[in-house]
């Protein structure tokens, strides 16, 4: 079942969230690439993308004080600085 998962198209479902999503990245992140983050940000429909400069996978771990400063204003209700709309590209 697993092996069918690389063809399931999330994206239309994607659509129904009604949540605030907040995606977050390093744009170093070797193990889940930035772009997994945009398409996130794309597909959802109140959803932004937050890149952090010279960070990899483990932002929390690598950047505490930003990382824990951004969770923090999003969970409180606001958009970090920087985090950006990401529009789905024709």
């Amino acid at each position: 079942m697993l092996n069918k998962l690389p063809e399931w198209d999330w994206r239309s479902l994607a659509t129904k969230a009604e949540a605030p999503t907040l995606t977050i990245h390093g744009e170093a992140d070797r193990v889940a690439p930035p772009k997994g983050g945009r398409e996130w940000a794309q597909h959802l429909p109140n959803a932004r993308l937050l890149l952090y400069p010279d960070a990899g996978h483990l932002i929390w771990a690598e950047r505490p004080v930003e990382f824990l400063r951004d969770a923090d204003l999003f969970l409180g209700g606001q958009w970090p600085r920087g985090a950006e709309v990401v529009t789905v590209e024709p």
